[in-house]
């Protein structure tokens, strides 16, 4: 049994996007779904994502330690793949795969925000983020399948 699960939840919800993204990606990879939660916690046990069961405060829950572990873990070894940092106007080709990184920042009242957002082309963990939104796509990861 996971402690405190709803925290973990709570976590995965408010800074877990880009994690959400890779498992999400690593499922169209396979041609199946995975379950979002279950590959999480796997990934938290395994420190490829970290989480501070002692301070779910920590602004350093669910940073992803290293995309292409994480993503052989997710693919279980079945899959080989390239992946690559690119700009954020590059169109993928048909055969990749590609997760977006949006950036947004503003000031208010005399304090600067910043917010960094992770979403599919075709999907916001978060529904409807302002920060694609009113943000700018600045990097894409892309993931093609070796056949």
């Amino acid at each position: 049994m996971i402690p405190a699960v709803q925290r973990w939840f709570t976590e995965l919800g408010e800074a877990g996007c880009y994690a959400i993204c890779l498992i999400l990606t690593a499922g169209r990879m396979l041609g199946k779904e995975l379950d979002i939660f279950t590959e999480f916690v796997k990934l938290v046990h395994l420190k490829l994502v970290y989480l501070n069961t002692s301070d779910f405060d920590d602004p350093k829950n669910c940073e992803v330690q290293d995309t292409p572990l994480v993503m052989k873990v997710l693919l279980d070894g079945g899959v080989n793949f390239t992946y690559r940092k690119d700009l954020g106007n590059y169109i993928p080709k048909k055969d990749e795969f590609c997760v977006e990184k949006w950036f947004r920042s503003f000031t208010s009242k005399g304090t600067e925000y910043k917010y960094t957002h992770f979403v599919l082309p075709d999907y916001d963990p978060l529904g409807n983020s302002k920060t694609k939104e009113l943000g700018t796509c600045v990097e894409k990861r892309v993931f093609k399948v070796l056949v």
